[in-house]
């Protein structure tokens, strides 16, 4: 019997482990077990009722042969007879057993079925604007990915600045992004079916996500968010996901992609400028550096992420530059060949409708290769009525005119020192 239980252990075990079969195996082997102790082929009671029960069988030589040899005496004597009181005690002992070996697999199978289960929530975890089925994300290690942001986010400025110089960034550097990138990145990906985002970096830059890490990163700089300041926060987040919802709501077949992900932006940016506004200055000075603070690809709390379909275009001259903005964008519809000269009046509104772009900046510069995301969202806006211009005009066939709807490419335009 206690093999039979060290087997049943064994099922455990091997679910814990995720090895596969072993609830099959649990079933097989408790129900073999059971069935070997109701006939009595294998004793459950202590180690001396089991020699007292050999002792018997070898003091009894009738009854033993007849056991032995099946003969007619056995059905007889095991019907007939009145149990002798060892044999009463054993039969009792062996439906305590019995008893117990079924409440046994009851548990293991009880255990199983929580093992199996998806972890459970922590009550503190920011879960505004998601739904119920969230495997990954229950699964974060805020702590950890928390330490991981503030590492890269330490890494990242010394690391491009170098790149925009046209130097090779220290070894240093190099091993501290990728090691604390990509375990961010996993996450990203892991969490991209359950997290709403217009792509993994979106999922990355969720209200709940960023709430999360912000809430820890204060935990471990021993800064921690006070009872009123996560109240507050909370109430900060059902708020963006109620007004979420409601911008979706105002979506419709024939709005642009490129709005969709703007709007998103827009509104993880209300929620960010409301997060800032309850933290401390000492909290804020933790998590937010006024050189690098919304610029894209450094501040990993800015929804400026979620830009990955993002390209700078520049030129020494205004000419130049509203040339190169209208010859990238249709590049970028697949309409090379199309006529772009009665587009050109769009094109100039459009730099017009963003005066910082003329605004001249070096090409190795931060300004200019990671843009602050303020800028790029007004350079979104801007391409976004230029695009429903130019389709609108009737200067494009009809197949031609959706292509350039598709567009999810955006464009910032500056003009370049030199």
């Amino acid at each position: 019997m206690k093999e039979a239980l060290k087997y049943l252990a064994g099922g455990v075990l091997g679910a814990l482990l995720g090895m596969g079969g072993m609830y099959l195996a649990l079933d097989a082997a408790s129900d073999e077990a059971v069935a070997k102790s109701a006939v009595g082929t294998e004793p459950g009671g202590s180690g001396e009722e089991a020699q007292d029960a050999d002792a018997s069988a070898a003091t009894d030589p009738e009854e033993g042969s007849a056991r032995e040899t099946g003969g007619e005496d056995a059905p007889e004597e095991a019907g007939g007879e009145t149990p002798s009181p060892e044999d009463a005690k054993r039969i009792e002992a062996l439906a305590k057993e019995n008893e117990r070996l079924l409440q046994e697999v009851e548990s293991l199978r009880e255990r199983m079925e929580t093992d199996q289960a998806p972890p459970k929530r922590s009550p503190g975890i920011y879960r505004f604007g998601l739904g119920e089925d969230t495997p990954a994300f229950d699964k974060a290690d805020w702590k950890n990915l928390s330490k991981h942001m503030m590492a890269l986010s330490e890494a990242l400025p010394g690391f491009l600045e170098a790149r925009l110089k046209g130097e090779q960034p220290s070894e240093e550097d190099i091993k501290m992004v990728t090691k604390n990138n990509a375990p961010l990145a996993q996450f990203a990906m892991s969490v991209q079916e359950e997290v709403e985002g217009a792509n993994a970096n979106g999922s990355f830059t969720h209200p709940a996500v960023m709430a999360n890490l912000i809430r820890m990163a204060l935990v471990d700089t021993e800064l921690p968010l006070t009872e009123n300041q996560e109240i507050s926060l909370r109430a900060l987040g059902e708020a963006w996901s109620a007004e979420w919802e409601r911008t979706k709501q105002g979506f419709t077949e024939n709005t642009l992609p490129l709005r969709k992900t703007v709007e998103e932006v827009d509104a993880k940016l209300r929620f960010l400028y409301g997060a800032k506004n309850i933290l401390t200055p000492a909290q804020k000075d933790l998590l937010f550096d006024p050189e690098t603070e919304g610029r894209r690809q450094i501040d990993l709390l800015s929804p400026a992420l979620v830009y990955i379909f993002w390209q700078p275009v520049g030129a020494r001259t205004r000419q130049a530059l509203e040339e190169n903005l209208l010859k990238t964008l249709f590049q970028t519809a697949g309409l090379s060949g199309a006529d772009r000269s009665a587009s050109a009046w769009v094109v100039s509104r459009w730099v017009d409708e963003i005066p910082f772009c003329l605004e001249a900046v070096a090409d190795h510069s931060l300004d200019f290769i990671c843009p602050r995301v303020d800028q790029i969202q007004a350079g979104a806006r801007a391409q976004l009525r230029a695009m429903e211009r130019i389709a609108s005009s009737g200067q494009l066939t009809p197949e031609e005119a959706e292509s350039l709807r598709k567009v999810t490419l955006v464009l910032s335009p500056r003009l370049l020192k030199g």
